[in-house]
């Protein structure tokens, strides 16, 4: 008989992808039809419970994940901190309420956005490519691709704002090296074995931002 976790796993990796469709779509039509302020406030859960169904569903041993997690959780906010306080690497920006609370500026949860883009821009990547050393910068230009569709979205849902017109190339130029960091950790901690939900995840994400980016 199956435990319960095991249960729990088996689930959420065949039918996941459906609360994970939802919640998006809610968010699409929140914003471009309804309340753009609400949905923006509601992105920190948004990204608890993504955090949650990704990591009961991930087929890997939990202490990974949790070295995996962690490393997201505080090389995600001290870059961010570094970012806000002195414009490097990323280029000069703030935070605004949507990913509140802040703390000393930075959202605490910002490394669990690190954390899931990495798990699944990884997840496509090691279907794509067999060898780690090619799926690493694989992921991580994918991780890349995907901001270029987040920054003109942010600052129209209180994300952050930057201090020049737009995001400077800078900015995805560190995005993608700290990705290569994140994937090089993420092969470390974890395995490559097919994580469909994780490749489903980055394609809700990616055509979250891409249609808001054509309706905002």
């Amino acid at each position: 008989m199956p435990s319960k976790t095991s249960a729990l796993q088996s689930w959420l990796q065949q039918y996941g992808w459906v609360v994970l469709l939802l919640i998006h779509a809610f968010g699409i039509l929140t914003i471009v039809y309804w309340d753009r302020a609400f949905y923006a406030r509601f992105t920190p859960l948004n990204l608890v419970l993504s955090t949650v169904l990704l990591s009961l569903a991930l087929p890997d041993g939990k202490r990974g994940l949790v070295s995996f997690l962690g490393a997201c959780f505080i090389l995600g906010y001290a870059i961010e901190w570094v970012g806000i306080h002195t414009g490097w690497p990323f280029g000069l920006y703030r935070y605004g309420p949507s990913l509140a609370p802040l703390l000393s500026g930075v959202p605490l949860i910002i490394g669990l956005n690190w954390f899931l883009l990495s798990l699944a821009a990884g997840a496509l990547a090691d279907q794509i490519f067999k060898s780690p050393w090619a799926a690493i910068p694989a992921a991580a230009a994918l991780m890349t691709g995907l901001d270029l569709f987040i920054e003109p979205v942010a600052p129209l849902l209180d994300f952050w704002y930057w201090e020049a017109p737009a995001a400077p190339w800078q900015n995805y130029l560190a995005w993608f090296l700290f990705s290569v960091l994140l994937q090089f950790l993420r092969t470390r901690w974890l395995s490559r074995k097919l994580f469909p939900l994780g490749i489903i995840y980055f394609a809700i994400v990616w055509l979250f931002f891409v249609y808001l980016n054509l309706a905002l």
